[in-house]
């Protein structure tokens, strides 16, 4: 297909029933780690899952929906619209296509196929960085399969040229007729109350107009903004794991989703998760604060290596993706959605005081009165924890700056976290030095366990303490000796 002129396409026979390509059913993921951001929906799609059903999952990163996949196409950043076209391009040359769907429900076919050319699935699969075989591969189950089902994510749509993307993969289930077909077949965004519908245990078939889809010719757009020298990563968005909720309905959720209460995770603030190599060349390490800056400004994150990313690209969240609302992200360490496929460098950080902090009670009002002190800090990061076997939830604070943050900032915090002096609360300060320690505790009958803590200074600690915290455990042993347990050095906590 090399060359000008008209594009002639020839029909190769159809593969017959029982080839390796055959499948009834084809669920795409494209741009989402829904195991992670939606775990009840994947709950329920893996529940429904068969062995005549394929997984395709189109990200770059190795994430855990990509982890179940029957077929992850780990494509560079901003080749959405290649992949597509590349696939469509490979099924209009097999004869993979609905005509009679094509002909009485779409226009534009015909220029479409003209912009086709330049898509052969070699060229294509060069260019988003896998082999031709698995795109092909991809292909032919979207081609040969009675139901295609494709659920998007903000990773799809939410680069500058997200909506080419998004149209692109339109224009595959419009050649394929695979919009309106009963078995759920369409495209739909996974989050709720933005598109024609919610991901569910069954999607009812729409009616169609007689002629309402148009194709458009897309053609392959670079990332709007180049690495280069000076800035030499390309970074992702997205958002974390789930979080578990503190609502009684949230938590019936987590539990039919497969998470019992007593397995929850601790705690995970946002991260920056960059390959082994890109760390270790950087001379950073696991935990440690790096600035992250790029044209549209700068954030600061906590590192973890993860061969999650592919070498020279890197992933940060952009809010946690359970409990959130509207401003929930916290903003002091946060970036904004226009980073998304921004090209970025890395340098530590420099913020040599460091905050720990978690207290057990409203934990939502705690939050709201955090936000305020937090923000003058130069990394702050706040989540949400339920504990275990009980309604009750936390706070966990991280934070840190350039230098001790002032007394008055201090006493600030303490008031903010309801750890004020009593007979129940052990505590140190220096004010000079911008040091605080505070450990709070409840009582019951036959226990006593730590209610609440504050460890701020030059020496990050805490972690050991805050474990025990969140883990419900009763304390055993002096009072003091918390003080010991809190100088553990402190690192990222993972799910």
């Amino acid at each position: 297909m090399d060359g000008g002129g008209p594009v002639h396409w020839t029909r190769r026979p159809a593969a017959v029933a029982g080839s390796a390509h055959e499948c009834t059913r084809l669920v795409l993921f494209a741009g989402s780690d829904a195991a992670c951001t939606h775990p009840s929906r994947f709950a329920r799609l893996a529940r429904a899952r068969d062995a005549h059903a394929r997984w395709l999952v189109v990200d770059p990163r190795r994430t855990a929906t990509a982890a179940q996949a029957d077929l992850h196409l780990a494509i560079q950043p901003g080749t959405d619209v290649t992949l597509f076209n590349g696939m469509l391009h490979h099924l209009v040359w097999e004869g993979l296509l609905d005509q009679a769907f094509i002909d009485s429900h779409t226009e534009g076919f015909d220029a479409l196929k003209r912009a086709l050319r330049d898509f052969d699935p070699r060229t294509a699969a060069s260019v988003c960085g896998i082999t031709v075989d698995n795109l092909t591969t991809a292909a032919e189950w979207f081609g040969r399969s009675r139901s295609v089902l494709s659920l998007h994510g903000g990773g799809l749509v939410r680069p500058a040229h997200g909506e080419d993307a998004l149209r692109a993969l339109h224009h595959l289930h419009l050649a394929c007729g695979q919009l309106g077909q009963p078995g759920g077949a369409g495209l739909y965004p996974l989050a709720t109350g933005t598109g024609p519908g919610e991901v569910m245990a069954g999607i009812a078939a729409r009616r169609l107009p007689a002629r309402a889809h148009r194709f458009q010719p897309l053609g392959h757009r670079a990332p709007a903004e180049p690495v280069s020298a000076r800035f030499p990563l390309r970074l992702l968005t997205g958002r974390l794991p789930a979080q578990v909720s503190i609502d009684r309905a949230a938590a019936a959720a987590d539990v039919q989703a497969g998470m019992p209460s007593s397995a929850l995770p601790l705690p995970q603030r946002p991260t920056l998760r960059l390959h082994p190599a890109d760390a270790q060349r950087r001379g950073l390490a696991p935990g440690e604060l790096v600035r992250v800056s790029g044209r549209h400004g700068q954030f600061v994150l906590p590192l973890e290596p993860s061969h999650e990313v592919n070498s020279g690209t890197a992933f940060a969240t952009i809010r946690p993706c359970a409990l959130a609302t509207a401003d929930d992200a916290d903003e002091a360490c946060v970036p904004a959605a226009d980073f998304e496929h921004a090209a970025v460098r890395l340098e530590r950080a420099g913020l040599g005081w460091h905050l720990l902090a978690a207290r057990r009670g409203d934990a939502r009002a705690l939050r709201a009165a955090l936000r305020p002190l937090l923000r003058e800090c130069g990394y702050a990061a706040a989540v949400l924890h339920r504990a275990p076997a009980s309604a009750a939830a936390w706070v966990v604070v991280h934070a840190a700056a350039a230098q001790p943050m002032p007394a008055d900032w201090l006493a600030a915090l303490v008031q903010a976290l309801a750890l004020h002096t009593g007979p129940d609360t052990l505590e140190y300060r220096d004010p000079r030095r911008g040091l605080e320690r505070r450990v709070a505790w409840r009582r019951s009958a036959d226990a006593e366990h730590v209610d609440g803590l504050l460890w701020a200074g030059t020496d990050a600690g805490g972690n050991a303490l805050l474990a025990t915290a969140l883990a419900g455990n009763p304390w055993r042993g002096p009072r003091m000796a918390a003080f010991s347990a809190a100088s553990t050095p402190a690192r990222v906590v993972h799910a």
